[in-house]
């Protein structure tokens, strides 16, 4: 959990110390031609498929700990992905409605508090 978290901060921290990264997502909304498209589109699913091989390992570390519930952390991954996609896409946006650097650790909680496995009481 707390390398899941820490993956969580330091991402949020990224994103917010390297601005020019979230102009990536201004790419995707911007017409291009079909090579350029399909460049782009090759590039986003192996960057998606090695993020999501690395989201999965922090998760399946959780579940073997203990740590997380086996049946939330296989949606996790996903789920946290578009999460910090989200995000990012926002603060791209709005960055003084959506501090990234404040909200990291937050952010880290809660969508952790989702995931945890929990003692159950009979």
């Amino acid at each position: 959990v707390a390398r899941i978290e820490a993956f969580i901060v330091a991402n949020l921290n990224y994103y917010a110390d390297h601005p020019e990264f979230g102009n990536l997502i201004k790419v995707f909304n911007t017409p291009g031609g079909p090579e350029l498209d399909m460049d782009v589109a090759v590039i986003a699913s192996e960057d998606y498929r090695r993020l999501r091989a690395i989201v999965d390992t922090l998760l399946q570390e959780g579940v073997s700990q203990g740590e997380l519930e086996p049946d939330h952390a296989t949606v996790a991954a996903p789920m946290l992905i578009a999460m910090l996609d989200g995000l990012m896409f926002q603060w791209v946006l709005e960055p003084q409605a959506v501090p990234l650097k404040e909200l990291a650790g937050n952010v880290a909680s809660a969508f952790l508090e989702g995931i945890v496995k929990r003692e159950t009481s009979k």
